[in-house]
C-alpha cells in the first residue's frame, strides 16, 4: 500500500470507528453527494466503487473507497 493510500485509508478508518464496510449514508458524507444520489447510482449499477450486498444491504469496503479517493479505484 503506497503512503498516500495508507493515509487516506487510516483517516477513513478513524472517521468511521474502524468499520470496514461503509453504508450509503457514510458514502454520501465521504463523496459529498446527496444520499438519494448514492442510492440511485447503486440501483442503476453506476456507482463508481464496487458495491457488496451482505444480507441485501449495499455496502462498500473501506479499502475500495480509499482506492477510489486516491485515484486508483
Amino acid at each position: 500500500m503506497d503512503s498516500e493510500l495508507k493515509i487516506i485509508f487510516e483517516a477513513l478508518e478513524w472517521r468511521f470507528d474502524g468499520r470496514q464496510l461503509l453504508k450509503p449514508e457514510d458514502l454520501s458524507i465521504v463523496l459529498g453527494q446527496k444520499l438519494g444520489t448514492v442510492y440511485n447510482q447503486i440501483s442503476a449499477k453506476k456507482f463508481p466503487i464496487k458495491v457488496l450486498k451482505p444480507n441485501g444491504h449495499p455496502r462498500c469496503r473501506l479499502i475500495d473507497v480509499a482506492k477510489f479517493l486516491n485515484g486508483n479505484g
